[in-house]
């Protein structure tokens, strides 16, 4: 399959949207870092937020629960489908924060500072998109103030003390 066509094919975002059976596949990095999640932050890094949702979304499709995994994913469904997403956006992070962490890797210490970091990243980034396109009143900020945006913003806005109490109870929570 070549690039185009890659690029053609819509992201399903709502594998985090579900409660969790079965055994993750566990990422090996006793001998390095993962190519895959190394591959992913270099998409991120260059700003290719849908290839790295795309990326993201292979790995979770292959059984792959890691919570550096998180960010990714949920913020290309930001950048694709802007407010009518963070219905979707906000379910997923509270399953996965609550009734699915245990569903999610790295096994040990890491876990607790990668999720920390990685939701601190996912709303700063959604934070300064927001801002952004507020300040600029260009065709994206237009979108967002279509009618058809009103119930998934308001949908969204109910969901807002599950999530804080899923951020406020993990072991690390500076995205609180």
């Amino acid at each position: 399959m070549g690039d185009a066509a890659l690029a053609l094919e819509a992201v399903d975002f709502s594998l985090l949207d579900a409660p969790f059976t079965g055994t993750p596949v566990p990422i090996d990095e006793t001998e390095g870092p993962d190519q895959r999640l190394e591959a992913i932050t270099a998409l991120v890094a260059k700003g290719a937020y849908q290839d790295a949702a795309r990326a993201a979304e292979a790995l979770l499709r292959q059984g792959v629960r890691d919570v550096r995994l998180l960010g990714p994913y949920l913020f290309g469904h930001f950048v694709t489908d802007g407010m009518k997403a963070l219905p979707v956006l906000f379910r997923s992070l509270s399953r996965s924060l609550t009734e699915n962490w245990d569903f999610f890797g790295p096994p040990g210490p890491k876990k607790p500072i990668f999720v920390d970091t990685g939701l601190r990243w996912l709303l700063k980034m959604m934070s300064k998109n927001l801002e952004h396109h507020t300040r600029l009143k260009d065709a994206q900020w237009q979108s967002w103030c279509a009618p058809g945006n009103r119930e998934p913003i308001e949908e969204a806005l109910r969901m807002g003390d599950p999530i804080i109490a899923a951020f406020s109870a993990l072991p690390k929570n500076a995205c609180a």
